[in-house]
């Protein structure tokens, strides 16, 4: 999670996490403690379902007013002042969705598998929290899936997008009878929101995009030229966050100042890839030098790579947290390369490779 921040993403923090001096047993027997985490709130979508669906709504109404007034009460008084009377449901529903619409944008743009997507894991600040089996990719896979107890991939990479919208339906269904309206208009009103969904994220992950690319616009040619960039790093098994940043120098001419050569060579279909791009970068983009510095700041260099988290867990848990400081430290300025990096920011080797993660993780 505080690697998390550091990449920009909305999230929750970790405070503190102090041992208990008992054992947990969830693979088998694990150190025991308690982590005290920091967020904006902890309420969440399963919070109001618990109010709509177990209390038969009892309570729901007033809670939907504090939690609208307590993370969106600025949305809220702009939309009072544009319509009549509109309740505390509606404000919440449309603000929920796009924040997080915005969120898993985030998380695609970087890699980031969260692996446990029900509902009381979507908190309605729009801020991660859970990181229990989630993972950063290495080797790009759109059907990646970490978590241990994810056997169909229904969490996987690719599908976080709609994983997501589903939990937001869920989310409207529970506040329906707080709408306006008859229940026709109620259903409208809470449909409507969940179609626009899809088109919260798109707006959101086209802009991380543009930023990672360094493009004005995400257009059919955009869209095209990025596909091919994904299927190139699917096809010949690159790193995701090796290959974005290779991108990222070699545009902005800087890669033989940095470690990207000891440890990411580009394929013959990237380097194809790559001339193309220029291509269209030289004949398209209208202002180069800022989207080429802003990819820079879109594409890190370092991300908390399995093995490293892995390592630091283990190291931890025999009483040893120079690795686990020493990560911490590093990922303070994920977008810039350091001394050290050809151990923080290289992938793992295939021994090394985590290929299923835990809620004990």
């Amino acid at each position: 999670s505080e690697a998390m921040h550091s990449l920009g993403v909305k999230t929750t923090r970790a405070l503190a996490a102090v041992s208990t001096g008992e054992q947990v047993f969830r693979q088998g027997p694990e150190p025991g403690a308690v982590l005290t985490r920091v967020a904006s709130s902890h309420l969440r979508i399963g919070t109001i379902q618990f109010f709509a669906m177990s209390r038969k709504g009892e309570g729901l109404s007033e809670l939907v007013d504090y939690i609208t007034h307590r993370h969106y009460g600025e949305a809220h008084e702009r939309n009072l002042s544009e319509s009549p009377e509109p309740p505390s449901a509606e404000t919440l529903l449309i603000e929920v969705g796009q924040a997080l619409a915005a969120l898993v944008a985030h998380w695609q743009a970087l890699g980031f598998i969260h692996g446990v997507l029900n509902t009381d894991n979507m908190l309605l600040c729009g801020e991660t929290i859970d990181y229990g089996p989630c993972a950063f990719m290495d080797t790009f896979d759109s059907a990646k899936v970490f978590s241990s107890i994810d056997t169909q991939g229904r969490y996987a990479y690719q599908n976080q997008p709609g994983i997501v919208h589903w939990n937001y339906s869920v989310l409207a269904q529970c506040l329906l009878p707080l709408l306006n309206g008859d229940e026709a208009q109620q259903l409208a009103t809470a449909q409507g929101a969940v179609d626009q969904f899809p088109q919260w994220f798109a707006t959101a992950h086209n802009q991380h995009l543009c930023a990672k690319f360094g493009l004005d616009q995400i257009g059919e040619r955009e869209q095209a030229l990025i596909h091919g960039f994904y299927e190139v790093l699917g096809s010949d098994q690159l790193d995701l966050t090796l290959a974005s940043r290779w991108l990222a120098e070699h545009a902005n001419n800087s890669v033989d100042q940095t470690p990207l050569p000891e440890l990411f060579s580009p394929s013959e279909n990237l380097k194809r890839w790559t001339d193309n791009w220029l291509d269209y970068q030289n004949r398209e983009s209208a202002s180069p030098e800022a989207n080429l510095r802003a990819m820079l700041q879109s594409n890190p260099a370092v991300i908390p790579r399995n093995h490293q988290v892995a390592r630091a867990i283990a190291a931890a848990e025999a009483s040893n947290t120079e690795t686990l400081s020493a990560l911490s430290e590093r990922f303070l300025k994920p977008f810039e390369w350091q001394a050290d990096d050809l151990n923080f920011a290289a992938a793992p080797e295939p021994e090394e490779v985590v290929a299923r993660t835990f809620c004990g993780t």
